[in-house]
């Protein structure tokens, strides 16, 4: 199984990318995987390349990052987000996640793979605006230990209007959640998100290659390996939640 094969036949079925709204995918159902299946080992320089190659198409303003890579991965997802609403919507469920809508920012443990982190702190550092740095940073030292029914929300939460700080940037996690149902912290609703995942599971399963397998690639290829078992799982990672206030502060105080 040739690299450039898998990632035209399997990924790029949809046709050009052009940002979070981008061309309507046309997803061609791969071949079933099998549960016995042998580990499917990649070069990572060829793989990476190619990646590379598809990442001049991905919009800078859609996509505000330093790698091209992370680029491709976060467009896949969008598009696979969009794919399940449509999914959803055939089924007469429609996905309820809104602008304002903050519950999963309390209650889910959102995990950044180390580039998705590195990107994080690039958006902090140089494209997002002060005032928003300002906001983030007077949470963090007026409300340290901030907590809503018993769930201590993402460091990069706007809690006032309930608004992501890193949006363009927000890692896989946040970009695969949804659910049918408004999320409730006070009353713990999850029957929504069950319902949202399994139309997720039925378009991502049978996609042979997932946005995770290229942060994978990546993350080996960083750790100086030559090949890279794509269906492996991404590696180290930064839980979002977890960051040390000490940490936030100096991030959020970083000057433009």
């Amino acid at each position: 199984m040739t690299t450039t094969n898998t990632t035209q036949r399997l990924v790029y079925n949809y046709g050009p990318i052009a940002g979070s709204f981008a061309i309507k995918p046309k997803f061609e159902k791969a071949e079933e995987l099998k549960t016995n299946k042998a580990p499917v080992k990649v070069p990572i320089k060829q793989y990476l390349k190619t990646i590379k190659g598809e990442g001049q198409n991905i919009s800078s303003s859609g996509f505000p990052y330093k790698s091209k890579t992370l680029g491709v991965v976060h467009a896949m997802a969008d598009i696979i987000f969009f794919k399940v609403v449509e999914t959803l919507e055939s089924k007469e469920q429609i996905a309820a996640c809104n602008k304002g809508c903050d519950a999963c920012c309390h209650f889910t443990q959102v995990n950044a793979s180390g580039l998705e982190f590195e990107e994080i702190i690039n958006c902090v550092e140089n494209v997002m605006p002060p005032a928003l740095k300002k906001i983030l940073l007077d949470q963090v030292i007026n409300e340290p230990d901030y907590q809503e029914h018993g769930y201590s929300a993402c460091p990069f939460l706007v809690r006032a209007d309930g608004r992501c700080g890193i949006y363009p940037v927000r890692p896989l996690p946040c970009r695969s959640f949804g659910s049918v149902i408004r999320c409730s912290l006070e009353k713990g609703e999850t029957s929504g998100i069950e319902i949202f995942q399994k139309a997720f599971g039925e378009v991502i399963v049978p996609m042979e290659v997932k946005p995770g397998h290229i942060l994978t690639v990546h993350e080996e290829g960083r750790r100086g390996k030559n090949k890279a078992n794509i269906h492996g799982l991404p590696g180290e990672s930064v839980v979002l939640r977890e960051i040390e206030n000490e940490k936030l502060i100096q991030l959020f105080s970083s000057n433009n």
